[in-house]
């Protein structure tokens, strides 16, 4: 299974997966691969909205246009990527 544009997300969701349920006391029980998957599935999700995070910032910094100039365009980006984040319940 592929993730988007995160082609090695899968050995990491595997990696995180095993650690978490190969204990002799694991703090998961269950399938590692299907644990596997979900960890995927979640990080994968959280990338991409990222993404969109990142896109929208930097859309809404080009709307801007000539009233952010002379301005420190990475501390305005960040701050428009907080604003939008903070607003969907998302942490950066």
């Amino acid at each position: 299974m592929e993730y988007g544009p995160f082609p090695d997300l899968e050995s990491l969701g595997a990696a995180i997966a095993a650690d978490l349920c190969s204990d002799p006391d694991p703090c998961v029980a269950g399938n590692a691969a299907i644990v596997a998957e979900e960890i995927c599935r979640a990080i994968g999700e959280n990338l991409r909205i990222e993404e969109e995070i990142n896109r929208e910032a930097e859309a809404a910094l080009r709307k801007l246009g000539a009233d952010a100039s002379g301005m420190d365009r990475g501390k305005l980006l960040s701050g428009i990527r907080e604003r939008l984040a903070k607003q969907r319940g998302f942490v950066l």
